[in-house]
């Protein structure tokens, strides 16, 4: 009768308090088994008060810690095999997956990011050389129109035209032959007194020419074909250079030869009178094509008087 009650009794008992009865027969505490078999006490705690699922506990480590237990108690595994330990966790087998789409998306972005700042570089460099090519096409047009403002700024009347010019020097060498030649001119007197003086029919109020003034007009066409021949020898010792160029009026003149190296470039004045014999290719730019007289290997060179800048190589 008496076994049949303890049998009913030890059904009668919960699996926590199965352990917590085999524990005080062995006269050890939880902090004895604890140090034995190297589990927390606050874990056999919850195994001998039948908490054995436990969210922070899996249900696998849980059932390990209930058969070191049992085990060190000498409880057979059929005691606690059907106990209930929660749910196990299953493994994740998407989490892989997941890290490495995670992955590839933020290597797809860094990849977008390098694409846009080669795409910024580029277009900084584009617009650096664009903003150089202005700079370079504005400094050129403002050379240019440096001669032409030079030219359009000039007063009209310092720009002489070198046909108003000759009559003068010729007359300069007009007088000075008179100055020189003798007063008397023997061998044009028969010419003259062969001439013929019209007799003209003048107003009363004018005064007649007289046989003195056609005299005189003779004499002065004589004297201007005497000093032709000094004009012209003149003008041939100025041409033994090879390119001569006689400033008449003032006017800007730049000169280059075929290698580019400036041989003159400045303003230059009336009477300045610029020569050259690099025997090569001339480049010139006349400022004021009316205010100069050039003469290549002994011969003019006639240049367009229109008011514009003259561009012109020797030989051409």
């Amino acid at each position: 009768m008496n076994t049949a009650t303890n049998t009913i009794e030890e059904k009668a008992l919960t699996l926590g308090e199965q352990f917590r009865q085999a524990r005080e027969a062995q006269q050890l505490s939880i902090e004895d088994v604890s140090k034995k078999i190297s589990l927390r006490p606050s874990i056999l705690q919850l195994i001998e008060t039948n908490q054995f699922a436990q969210k922070s506990i899996p249900a696998t480590f849980m059932r390990g810690y209930v058969r070191s237990y049992a085990k060190f108690l000498k409880l057979p595994e059929s005691v606690w095999v059907h106990a209930s330990f929660g749910e196990d966790h299953k493994n994740d087998l998407g989490k892989n997956a997941r890290a490495t789409r995670a992955v590839n998306n933020y290597s797809s972005h860094n990849h977008w990011i390098g694409w846009l700042s080669l795409l910024v570089v580029v277009i900084v460099a584009g617009m650096t050389g664009l903003w150089w090519w202005e700079n370079y096409t504005q400094s050129n047009a403002e050379r240019e129109s440096l001669v032409q403002n030079y030219v359009e700024t000039t007063p009209q009347n310092t720009l002489v035209p070198n046909t108003t010019l000759m009559p003068s020097s010729s007359t300069s060498h007009t007088q000075s032959a008179n100055e020189i030649a003798p007063p008397t001119l023997t061998p044009v007197e028969p010419s003259v007194s062969a001439t013929a003086v019209p007799v003209t029919i003048t107003p009363l109020n004018e005064a007649p020419i007289t046989s003195a003034e056609v005299l005189k007009a003779e004499m002065n066409k004589l004297d201007e074909k005497n000093v032709n021949p000094l004009v012209s020898t003149e003008t041939a010792s100025s041409t033994t250079d090879e390119l001569h160029i006689e400033v008449t009026g003032g006017c800007w003149i730049s000169v280059q030869n075929d290698s580019g190296k400036v041989l003159a470039q400045k303003e230059y004045k009336q009477g300045d009178v610029l020569t050259f014999n690099e025997g090569v290719t001339y480049s010139l730019i006349i400022g004021a094509p009316a205010n100069v007289k050039i003469t290549y290997k002994g011969e003019d060179y006639p240049l367009k008087v229109d008011g514009r800048v003259a561009r012109f190589k020797l030989p051409q």
